[in-house]
């Protein structure tokens, strides 16, 4: 089921370098607790899991980025290229973002066995963001 459909089940997966201030951080802002546009979150994803260490490792490359979380699940992000070579952005896309990158998946999975398991379809979003506080 869609994140936007709401009554959601999640769980938070932290690098096993990340501090504990700092996922103390994210569970607050994921949980509501800071305002601003993720306050919504809890509406959307009532039931959080405990939060999963595991090691979380990121390669960029020429056509695109792969991410890996342990054993739980793996990403592959391709942006969808026009013939200038400049990524199909879509600008106001809503939700928890300014704009999109769009992008395809093939590749994708996400395995753990406490929530809904997936294979990607083929289509992906890529977004850049920047949080201080």
């Amino acid at each position: 089921m869609a994140m936007m459909a709401g009554n959601g089940t999640g769980r938070l997966y932290f690098d096993v370098d990340m501090s504990a201030l700092q996922r103390d951080a994210l569970e607050g802002l994921i949980r509501g607790k800071f305002g601003g546009g993720f306050s919504r979150i809890p509406e959307l994803v009532p039931k959080v899991l405990e939060s999963e260490q595991a090691p979380i490792r990121k390669v960029t490359g020429p056509d695109g980025v792969a991410i890996a979380v342990g054993e739980f699940g793996q990403a592959f992000i391709k942006p969808m290229r026009l013939p200038n070579g400049d990524g199909i952005e879509i600008q106001g896309s809503g939700g928890f973002r300014d704009s999109v990158m769009l992008a395809t998946g093939t590749g994708s999975w996400w395995r753990d066995p406490h929530l809904r398991q997936w294979e990607g379809g083929g289509y992906a979003e890529q977004s850049d963001f920047e949080w201080r506080g």
